[in-house]
């Protein structure tokens, strides 16, 4: 029966996300995506693909700084970056990134390390992205968004409400998953009684840890707003850095929404609708979309034939 239901919320999932996606192609226009791609600079194009591959593979970097107080000899620090790099490769194509709780799986069957400690430091390092992308959210809302229709502002607290249910629900069920499968323990309350020991100890001693994750989190949100901002300029498009920042630290928000197929999903049909308020054309706005999902899989692609696969070496 569960996997009968889990079945059918996959395929309402897979439909939602091609409506969605057939829905903004058909309003924008095939016609006008095709113009936009042909009025590219492709100057620029290199130079895009070499800062969109430099961001996926610093993306684990902020949860290395996490990692490394409590590094276990079984998994040392490269190799648990490319499992990490595999398993945030993995969580891009799931809502919300949250595919990257796979790395319990692996650390588990592969290396038979303990786990609980890494489920904190996942938990902790996206504690600290939410944090990141609620504070600039807040600063587009009383800078960019200031003059909105109080519609807009209606639409969007609804969306981030059903963003906030999605979000914890899965932080529930994920609990309750990783109490019982991974560390065997039937009790969930015994489960979070152990981790908030753990978290407290580890928050007092390794503060430092903590703010350079938040500072690399920053930085790597403000290499994804340079790259999009370059990608706008090779269609002529120039658009302040920091104003693509807060736009997408509220596409951010917008995408705990578990609506996403092969890349798309609401966090694209967002960008599409929020960058027109800076002055991105819609069409311009998914034509880059479309150039960011080609990366994606080209890089993917490129990292997994040049790589032997990389779990268990260290195993016991």
């Amino acid at each position: 029966m569960g996997r009968r239901k889990d079945l059918v919320v996959r395929i309402v999932k897979i439909f939602l996300s091609v409506l969605l996606f057939a829905g903004v192609v058909s309003y924008i226009g095939v016609g006008k995506i095709i113009h936009a791609l042909l009025s590219m600079d492709l100057f620029y194009l290199p130079f895009i693909f070499i800062f969109f591959a430099l961001n996926i593979f610093l993306a684990p970097v902020p949860s290395i700084f996490l990692y490394r107080p409590i590094m276990m000899k079984k998994v040392p620090l490269f190799e648990f970056y490319h499992l990490r790099l595999f398993t945030y490769m993995f969580g891009s194509f799931t809502p919300g990134k949250l595919g990257e709780y796979s790395l319990l799986y692996f650390l588990k069957k592969y290396y038979h390390a303990k786990v609980m400690p890494i489920f904190f430091i996942l938990s902790l390092d996206k504690a600290i992205t939410l944090l990141h992308i609620l504070l600039f959210s807040l600063v587009a809302f009383l800078t960019l968004f200031s003059s909105f229709h109080f519609a807009f502002y209606v639409a969007l607290f609804l969306l981030l409400l059903v963003a906030s249910f999605f979000f914890g629900r899965f932080i529930i069920l994920k609990i309750r998953w990783v109490s019982v499968h991974l560390f065997r323990v039937k009790e969930v309350h015994a489960f979070l009684f152990t981790l908030g020991d753990f978290s407290k100890q580890y928050m007092k001693s390794y503060l430092p840890y903590l703010l350079a994750n938040f500072v690399l989190t920053f930085l790597l949100h403000l290499l994804i707003a340079y790259i999009a901002m370059v990608t706008y300029a090779s269609f002529s498009i120039n658009v302040p850095l920091f104003s693509v920042f807060l736009v997408n630290s509220v596409i951010g928000l917008i995408s705990l929404i578990p609506l996403n197929l092969f890349g798309f999903g609401i966090k694209e049909v967002t960008s599409v609708y929020l960058f027109t308020f800076v002055g991105v054309p819609p069409a311009v706005s998914t034509s880059s979309i479309i150039i960011f999902i080609l990366f994606r899989y080209i890089i993917y692609l490129l990292y997994f034939a040049s790589r032997d696969f990389p779990f268990g070496k260290n195993s016991v």
